[in-house]
């Protein structure tokens, strides 16, 4: 079987800049390296030489590069969108060409488009509808409009991150929802273990100058408002002065996925509110996925306190896997992956400062109760392993 997995146009896979859809296209063709099968998988993806000298060890993956940052594709997409825009001329932007061609010549049982919603608008007026999937990461489909229903009609199957998500999209558009499947994210669950790295505990906490008696907390993701940096400052602000932790905070401020670190204004907030802790805040900037497993492991507990709607996220998952305790905001899909044997759900409201700063402190002093919360969440964790992921994946696209 032929499998087309489209990305959308910005981060690579391999997932070198991050990311997490591409991190699970990566874990998808990662999987499909192990077992055996006839199944044959091309990746479109944004170019990037880092993604590209990677990619060489995959021999059941083809990957057709979308150049977008280099000169002549810049200046040809410049000419199409003149030539669309003043003389409505109906050609399709560069990236489709690239996508159409190869997906026409190479005629592919399955085609999966990964969260991008042009890509969907555009191709399924070339590819067979029973052929097309459309996998909704975030939480793209709330308003109900007329392009949301095309998008819903124009494919096979949606395949939703979380029941959430696909509440959403039942409730936005006129699906009857028989045709949306929710499949779970995952991570590597072999390689998302503490224990693995025991050893290496000691030396990569003093790389960070951290000392013994400090519980490390650890937020992990981009540093914008939605996720709810701003609070977890607050949060901490309101810990005892003795109190002996450490914030870890691995990430880039932006939306740029280590492209480039954009300290704004929000930079300026946090400088602000840490003024009196500000010694106990570690600033790593963009960790790659190979990294991550390292800063779990020196890590006691992980904080995911988004104030947006999160369709899922990756942090909690990874979280269980390295067995530590969580606590996660009653956001969006994320109470799926979770139970409260092994994370502190709190709600959204005028405590949520508040009752953030009690359940840190809860946990901080309890160290018991991280490592008994941190063993529960390992074993729950097991239910989103890249196995499972992938049977899963490809169980809803060839019934």
């Amino acid at each position: 079987m032929k499998i087309a997995i489209i990305l959308p146009s910005f981060l690579p896979v391999p997932a070198v800049n991050g990311g997490a859809v591409e991190t699970l296209a990566q874990m998808f063709i990662e999987q499909n390296e192990k077992v055996g099968n006839n199944l044959n998988i091309t990746v479109f993806s944004p170019y990037e030489r880092k993604a590209e000298i990677l990619s060489g060890k995959f021999t059941k993956t083809k990957f057709v590069w979308i150049k977008s940052q280099s000169i002549s594709f810049i200046c040809l997409n410049f000419i199409i969108r003149v030539l669309r825009r003043v003389l409505k001329l109906n050609i399709n932007h560069l990236d489709i060409q690239i996508i159409l061609k190869d997906i026409i010549k190479g005629n592919f049982d399955k085609v999966v488009i990964e969260g991008n919603t042009r890509h969907v608008l555009v191709l399924s007026k070339y590819i067979n509808k029973e052929k097309l999937f459309f996998h909704v990461h975030a939480n793209i489909i709330n308003t109900p409009n007329e392009t949301n229903d095309k998008i819903v009609d124009a494919v096979n199957k949606i395949i939703t991150v979380s029941q959430f998500i696909k509440n959403m999209v039942l409730k936005n558009t006129k699906s009857l929802g028989d045709h949306i499947n929710v499949l779970r994210n995952c991570t590597d669950t072999h390689l998302f273990n503490k224990h693995l790295y025991i050893d290496k505990r000691s030396s990569l906490r003093n790389k960070y100058e951290i000392k013994d008696e400090d519980v490390v907390i650890f937020f992990s993701g981009r540093i914008v408002r939605e996720k709810g940096i701003i609070e977890l400052f607050q949060a901490l602000k309101l810990l005892p002065q003795n109190m002996k932790f450490k914030l870890i905070v691995a990430g880039s401020f932006g939306s740029n996925f280590g492209y480039k670190d954009e300290k704004t204004i929000l930079a300026e907030e946090l400088k602000e509110i840490s003024m009196d802790f500000r010694d106990k805040i570690v600033y790593t900037g963009y960790i790659p996925g190979t990294e991550m497993p390292l800063l779990y492991t020196i890590s006691d507990i992980v904080v995911t306190p988004s104030i947006c709607e999160e369709a899922a996220g990756l942090v909690a998952i990874e979280a269980m896997s390295s067995g530590l305790p969580l606590i996660a905001t009653n956001s969006g899909g994320l109470p799926e992956y979770v139970n409260e044997k092994c994370a502190i759900i709190i709600n959204r409201d005028v405590n949520l400062v508040k009752n953030l700063a009690l359940s840190l402190e809860k946990l901080i002093m309890d160290r018991e109760l991280r490592e008994v919360m941190g063993e529960i969440g390992r074993k729950h964790a097991q239910q989103f392993s890249t196995e499972n992921y992938f049977n899963n994946l490809l169980e809803i696209i060839t019934i």
